[in-house]
């Protein structure tokens, strides 16, 4: 509602009470004076007063006193009826333009909310065109620029990857994605990665290792999809890792919060304002708010960020002071049964090579 109207709408009807007020207390006054007077005139009516020039009984006079006063009463309490009536008329349309002001002030607050979504859109629009410009661009001139079979086979599931993930982001944001929730043991996803990440980390001379806390409870997660995300932050963490290095995949129950945390940790400090940039350049469906992404996974991370927020959860980067850089996942940890089986040998905080 705009201000004037808030600001006009009270004051009126305070206005329209003040005078309805005003009106029966004159009512009431002029009432109580009338019956006064009508009591008065009964009691002290003199016999032998005479109207014009003619002599009336004490009956009569007080009758024609009592009838004309009573006259008057009735036709003031019409009066004051009437304007009554016109002043709840008032009231009833002050009171229809408030509520027509106050609609009007939800669907401009609606417009306004509609007008952001799309301008948020147009700026992840923009930004996914930047990203997948550069990101097609990148394989072709490789592809165009050699004859190696090799290069050619890389880059190729390279652009397959990507248009592969540009399917995937679209039925995310459009709700058309499917999911299979089941109870997971998070130890046993972990592996999984932990095996998928093997070559690269091989190839790089990074060492992997798996750190699990016993007696982890399940948690509700679609296991593909998940395993995919951490699988993508792996090889992040790999590719960012000095040579030599090692990544560490560990998950751990935090008794706090009531949820379980799984971080992807590499010997890196801290992540740089481009490897931020690329982070959050797509995570909530608006650019990041910086134009065009500086560069890096950004399609990649925003599927991460999209799962893992549909889990319940959320995805962020760890870097404290002299420590290694993570990236953290942070999931719902409900207790839906008996603990996991382990493989043999696992004891608290298993320290898998």
């Amino acid at each position: 509602m705009p201000p004037h109207h808030r600001k006009t709408a009270p004051t009126d009807l305070r206005r329209l009470r003040r005078i309805e007020n005003a009106y029966w207390t004159l009512f009431v006054v002029l009432l109580v004076l009338l019956s006064a007077t009508v009591i008065i005139q009964y009691l002290t009516a003199d016999p032998g007063e005479t109207v014009r020039g003619t002599a009336v009984s004490e009956g009569a006079h007080r009758r024609i006193v009592s009838v004309g006063l009573s006259g008057l009463v009735v036709v003031f309490t019409l009066y004051l009826t009437a304007k009554r009536q016109e002043i709840q008329r008032l009231k009833r349309s002050l009171f229809d333009q408030r509520a027509l002001s106050e609609r009007l002030e939800e669907r401009t607050v609606e417009m306004e909310n509609a007008l952001d979504g799309l301008r948020r859109a147009n700026r992840l629009r923009d930004a996914l065109f930047s990203v997948v410009s550069r990101d097609v661009r990148e394989p072709l001139s490789a592809i165009r620029n050699t004859s190696d079979g090799t290069v050619i086979r890389r880059e190729t599931e390279r652009l397959s990857r990507l248009v592969s993930d540009l399917l995937d982001l679209s039925d995310l944001d459009s709700g058309r994605a499917s999911w299979s929730l089941s109870a997971q043991d998070p130890a046993a996803i972990l592996r999984r990665v932990l095996a998928e990440a093997e070559p690269l980390a091989s190839e790089r001379g990074i060492s992997l290792r798996r750190i699990v806390e016993e007696d982890l409870p399940e948690i509700l997660v679609d296991r593909e999809r998940l395993g995919r995300v951490l699988s993508r932050l792996a090889e992040s963490a790999i590719r960012s890792s000095p040579g030599g290095g090692s990544v560490d995949l560990s998950v751990h129950a935090d008794d706090d919060d009531g949820m379980l945390h799984l971080r992807i940790r590499n010997d890196r400090p801290d992540f740089s304002e481009e490897e931020r940039s690329s982070f959050f350049a797509l995570a909530e469906g608006d650019g990041g708010g910086s134009g065009v992404p500086a560069g890096g996974d950004e399609i990649g991370f925003a599927i991460a960020h999209r799962v893992v927020r549909h889990l319940g959860g959320r995805l962020l980067l760890e870097a404290k002071e002299r420590a290694r850089r993570a990236y953290v996942i942070i999931l719902p940890a409900p207790n839906l049964g008996p603990p996991p089986r382990r493989d043999a040998g696992e004891t608290a905080a298993t320290v898998s090579p």
